[in-house]
């Protein structure tokens, strides 16, 4: 468990032209494995656990300011109305960059060919990845300027808990336990688990990016934030049935438990983007051009992930599971993203016979796909219980693009407000038992067998534009939103 911090900054002062820009490039790889390597053998009196995890925090600053705190409040603060802006530069830019790359690879193993024998036996693989990145660009002249900033996100996970073909696992009654998994609306049986394979990846993004300018004449605030998640999570007995099934009848993994069994993954965590733009120009009518300010932000977001449970033999290589009590495979994806872009330009003009503008632009698009599967395949089930295969995928995004522009000038004017937002889920969810034997010799046929899959997917989005402009006497004004 840790906590990662970055900060980069510029600062540049001038009587005529400043400059100023910091970029700030961050990137973290955590590989971790808890194995019980090939034909090892384990026997234990109490409680066998196998566990990887990853747990960590990464704060990631970059903008020009002299702190993180100051990157927006030097803007109002050094940018009085009254006489602030004539201690600045007549021509000012400044850019912020800011990008996180994390790449987290978990693996939780019993390898082909292990015994493990307990009074329970727990393998999990868990994923606790935080980021959150800062980019900020502001500034104040006293004419012209452009400020812009951008904030970028990647994230590449797997987590994997996997009993290999060919392992054994015996389990005496004990009972296993493990964080709990993702929140969902879906009720998952409850069962004393005495052996619990479980994958669950709760990571979370969260990307801010503010360009903002205070300025006299011409001036341009520009914010993107970019978010791009993908990830796998996978929680088994047995190879994964479409990439590698079992083909040796003599490696088929067995599992024998005096208790319940449960299988389960869970992918969740929250991505959040908030990028926030500003131009706010004054004009005193000291030059005789015209005079606008513009603002746009965009906010780009992507979440692909598989999240996979599964009991798996192969055509000749059947999987024996025997337990006195319930077998419960679950696979649940409470993928979620919030999208926020406001913007804001404002001109104000004192010249009778200027023109003057302003526009303000919100973007936002958002994409979850989501590929969530629960499934028994090439298995011989012995259970004095139920049997139960569960697969959720619960995808939610929350969009709001918010565009605002004002003009007031003595002379003529016009303004144009605009937002638009994409918004796209796409979900495969399914539970399956495909040539499954579910009697025998020990137990009568299951007490019940549930085999369900449920989708639920939620977007809520908010597309505002206000457009106001306000002329002289006897002169044009024109708004459009």
């Amino acid at each position: 468990s840790s906590w990662f911090a970055s900060w980069t900054r510029a600062q540049a002062t001038g009587n005529k032209v400043a400059l100023a820009g910091s970029g700030n490039y961050f990137s973290v790889t955590n590989n971790v494995t808890a194995a019980v390597e090939p034909d090892a053998h384990v026997t234990a009196v109490g409680d066998v656990e196998v566990r990887a995890a990853v747990e960590g925090n990464l704060l990631h600053v970059a903008g020009n300011g002299s702190s993180p705190l100051g990157l927006l409040t030097g803007v109002f603060v050094n940018g009085d109305l009254k006489n602030g802006l004539d201690r600045h530069a007549e021509t000012a830019v400044g850019a912020g960059y800011g990008h996180i790359a994390t790449t987290n690879t978990i693996d939780a193993e019993i390898a082909a060919g292990a015994i493990v024998d307990g009074a329970s036996v727990s393998l999990t693989a868990d994923n606790h990845f935080h980021s959150t990145g800062v980019a900020v660009a502001s500034g104040v002249t006293s004419g012209s300027g452009f400020n812009g900033s951008g904030m970028a996100g990647e994230v590449t996970n797997s987590t994997r808990a996997l009993i290999s073909e060919d392992a054994t696992i015996i389990t005496r009654g004990g009972t296993a336990s493990s964080l709990d998994p993702q929140d969902i609306s879906v009720s998952i049986p409850e069962a004393e688990t005495s052996l619990l394979v479980s994958a669950n990846d709760d990571g979370s993004i969260f990307s801010f990016a503010g360009g903002v300018l205070r300025g006299r004449n011409v001036g341009f605030g520009v914010s993107v934030a970019v978010n791009i998640v993908d990830r796998k999570t996978q929680a088994s007995i047995g190879s994964d049935p479409d990439t590698a099934p079992v083909l040796d009848p003599a490696l088929a993994p067995s599992v024998t438990a005096q208790g319940g069994i449960s299988v389960r993954s869970a992918s969740g965590g929250s991505q959040v983007a908030v990028p926030l733009a500003a131009a706010v120009n004054q004009s005193t009518g000291s030059k005789d051009y015209p005079t606008g300010a513009a603002a746009a932000a965009v906010s780009w977001n992507e979440i692909s992930s598989t999240t996979q449970s599964y009991v798996a033999g192969g055509p000749a290589a059947i999987a024996a599971v025997t337990t006195d009590s319930d077998l419960i495979v679950t696979a649940v994806d409470t993928s979620s993203i919030v999208s926020v872009t406001p913007t804001l330009a404002y001109q104000s003009e004192t010249r009778t016979d200027s023109a003057s503008g302003s526009v303000g632009v919100s973007v936002t698009s958002n994409d979850i796909s989501q590929n969530v599967e629960a499934r028994i395949e090439h298995a011989k089930l012995d259970v004095g219980g139920s049997v139960s295969v569960l697969s959720a995928g619960e995808a939610d995004i929350q969009s709001h693009a918010i565009s605002g522009a004002l003009t007031l000038s003595a002379g003529y004017a016009g303004t144009v407000a605009a937002t638009h937002a994409t918004n796209t889920i796409t979900g495969n969810t399914q539970s399956t038992m495909t040539r499954v034997t579910t009697s025998s010799e020990a137990n009568a046929s299951p007490d019940n067998i549930l085999v369900l899959a449920t989708r639920e997917n939620l977007v809520n989005a908010t597309c505002v534009s206000a457009a106001i402009s306000s002329s002289g006497a006897d002169k044009l004004a024109l708004s459009g939103g």
